[in-house]
């Protein structure tokens, strides 16, 4: 039980990250987990309209868990353009999604999620 409580408060660091993008009406930023709980409620919302079946189970899990090494490294944008190597520079010198995939398996060891059947296995 110990272990899930602390994985849960490690993920309250989450909350504290400021991503660039404002939600719809609002003058704040939102935060990796508003955007995370959004996209997750979009896929579950979406999957009964998918042409071929999918595992929504390991969708939701991918969304939930993707942005977790955002706690680390801040909101990345690989879809904007300029500043891209002051960016990539800050985030790993070489392989920045492999260096992210490390924070985000360091962050679910806390939670013991790290075996195949778990949230780290959705994306093996």
């Amino acid at each position: 039980m110990q272990q899930i409580i602390d994985f849960m408060l490690e993920l309250e660091k989450l909350k504290a990250v400021t991503r660039k993008v404002r939600p719809l009406g609002q003058t704040r930023y939102e935060n990796p987990a508003e955007h995370s709980w959004q996209i997750a409620l979009l896929a579950a919302s979406l999957a009964r309209h998918a042409e071929t079946e999918i595992d929504i189970h390991r969708v939701i899990g991918m969304l939930l868990v993707h942005d977790i090494g955002e706690i680390d490294t801040g909101d990345t944008m690989v879809f904007v353009e300029e500043g891209w190597e002051q960016r990539k520079a800050a985030v790993a010198l070489h392989a920045p999604w492999q260096w992210n995939e490390r924070l985000v398996a360091r962050r679910l060891a806390v939670g013991g999620w790290l075996d195949a059947s778990s949230l780290h296995g959705v994306w093996q």
